[in-house]
């Protein structure tokens, strides 16, 4: 088994939590001390390890984070190279209170600064000592940032044991102390406590009762009628033909990519990745995959194994990566690239959430915890994360804005719901002009974009429909266009050829329906092969534009 070198230990408590579950989710973490300079670059070894000293501020009750700076260049990185970060009382060393390893996969994988999660309890105004060692692996070194000036006077540099001019560049993030209804009421201001359904939850507000308006915000929510979640609020039992591999290597913390087993550490490294360039590791750990996993065995089995499980991975997933835009962490882009964050939005979230539903094991916080979570991924698709505002383009964008949509569309009862709603129509028929070529055909040259893209503005005209969103006239005719190069493109056999970043797909069914939508026959006959509708015009034609020319001598021959 090839394992990533990912640990972390923490002393006087089992678990580094401040207190309950969703008080510590909901106190994000922020910067407390740093030295944000570098104009040097210093060697780590096995024996000679390289340090600083800092001293906490006031209301510090958890150091839950420090970020250094690493060369990254992958020559730099050698196969079974590791560097380890340990937090100490002081230089003399005497108590280690934690310490988390990152290996050299995940630090020329993980973008920009390189976070190293702690948890530990601290204490105010305190000092307190990290230090980076590597595991002597490979060339046996590493390189790590540093500057010669005096960049933060409550602390200094250490190269192996000794005191050093300058510092090292490196954020503190810590948890402070924070009031309990102050948690509580910037919580439920995520909510529109006016929207249908939400009259409990008001009143517990009004009343400051927190568990009580907790409890009902997810009764409400567990009871909503939400299609995409159809399929998965079933009462669990045990299906002999379910596969469960995957999940009893889940349980210990163990996926396999492409044949091969990858540890993801004690608490797992949501950063990880195993095989660059592999979707494996970004499906289990960015868009939630393990809980996923989890909730298919225990919709499958009952087994609460499974259900606490994935309890545990919601919960530090949440815990390990607090939304950007409501704390001092920076934004790393497998856990908040904007796809990723669309993939925990909506159908794609719900379903897996729904499975877990009937379990005593999938905890009232760490439900409340999503659901608070689902109104953050939208403030962060709305600013445009990792974009400087401008947004995203192409098939991303369309999946994107589509996703947005859907969510704030289907809970009314997000404060935010119609600024987001607003934002993404906007978005999208922007994208319907930016991204499509003048004949009609997505600019990315890739079929399997294309018909991505299509089928979301697809929704928008059908949500348009039921919702009145005011989307202009124009749509229809871009679908059409859309959809007739994606009906000229189909095969005698009824599947597509292969352009691009593509697979060989049917849009038959897809195409019956949107001839019924548009009222064109045309699609119709090319999707039944001539049993239905009207034989297209023409039988060849080109899209001059985006380079696609597709000749056929006729359709009747068909």
């Amino acid at each position: 088994m090839f394992a990533l070198v990912v640990s972390l230990v923490v002393t006087l408590v089992s678990v580094a939590y401040s207190g309950p579950v969703l008080d510590d989710i909901l106190n994000h973490a922020a910067v407390d001390q740093s030295c944000l300079q570098r104009d040097k670059r210093l060697e780590v070894t096995q024996n000679s390890p390289i340090g600083q000293t800092f001293v906490t501020g006031p209301g510090t009750q958890q150091i839950f984070r420090i970020t250094v700076s690493l060369d990254q260049s992958p020559e730099e990185w050698l196969s079974g190279e590791a560097v380890t970060l340990a937090l100490w009382d002081s230089p003399a060393k005497n108590h280690r209170l934690a310490e988390f390893t990152l290996d050299n996969i995940t630090v020329k994988n993980v973008i920009g600064e390189n976070p190293f999660y702690l948890g530990a309890p601290a204490q105010p105004n305190t000092p307190y000592y990290f230090e980076i060692t590597h595991n002597g692996k490979g060339d046996g070194k590493a390189f790590i940032y540093a500057t010669s000036q005096d960049c933060y006077r409550r602390g200094h540099l250490i190269i192996g044991g000794s005191a050093q001019d300058g510092d090292l560049y490196f954020k503190v993030l810590v948890k402070r102390d924070v009031d309990h209804d102050l948690l509580m009421e910037d919580l439920f201001k995520q909510f529109d406590l006016d929207a249908p359904g939400m009259e409990k939850v008001k009143r517990c507000v009004h009343a400051r009762d927190w568990e009580g308006a907790i409890r009902e915000t997810v009764a409400h929510f567990d009871a909503k009628p939400l299609s995409q979640w159809h399929a998965s609020k079933a009462t669990p039992k045990k299906n002999p033909s379910a596969e469960l591999r995957a999940a009893e290597k889940a349980l210990r913390h163990i996926v396999e990519v492409e044949g091969k087993e990858f540890f993801l550490g004690e608490r797992v490294n949501w950063w990880a990745d195993p095989l660059p360039g592999t979707p494996g590791p970004s499906e289990r750990l960015c868009n939630w995959g393990l809980p996923r996993i989890m909730g298919y065995a225990y919709i499958n089995s009952g087994d609460e194994r499974y259900a606490r499980k994935a309890d545990e991975f919601y919960i530090n997933w949440m815990l390990d990566n607090p939304p950007p835009v409501r704390s001092d962490i920076d934004w790393y882009g497998v856990a908040y690239s904007g796809l990723q964050i669309a993939r925990k939005l909506g159908p794609n979230a719900w379903y897996f959430y729904g499975e877990l539903m009937k379990s005593p094991s999938f905890r009232v916080d760490t439900r409340m915890a999503f659901i608070y979570f689902q109104t953050q991924f939208c403030e962060l698709l709305y600013q445009g994360i990792g974009t400087n505002g401008e947004g995203w383009g192409g098939n991303w964008g369309f999946q994107i804005y589509d996703a947005l949509l859907e969510n704030a569309l289907e809970n009314p009862e997000y404060a935010g719901w119609r600024k987001w709603a607003d934002f993404a129509v906007g978005r999208l028929i922007a994208l319907s002009r930016e991204a499509l070529c003048a004949d009609g055909v997505l600019n990315e040259a890739a079929p399997n974009y294309h018909a991505i893209s299509a089928r979301r503005l697809r929704r928008l005209l059908e949500w348009s429909e039921k919702k009145k969103l005011g989307v202009p006239a124009d749509l229809r005719e871009t679908l059409a266009r859309m959809y007739t190069f994606m009906a000229y493109l189909t095969q005698p056999d009824g599947r597509t050829p292969m352009f691009g970043d593509s697979d060989s797909e049917s849009y038959c069914e897809e195409l019956q329906q949107v001839a019924r939508l548009l009222g064109r026959a045309d699609l119709e006959y090319i999707a039944t092969q001539g049993r239905k509708g009207k034989p297209p015009a023409r039988a060849s034609v080109a899209f001059p534009v985006s380079g696609f020319y597709i000749m056929r001598s006729t359709y009747l021959e068909q």
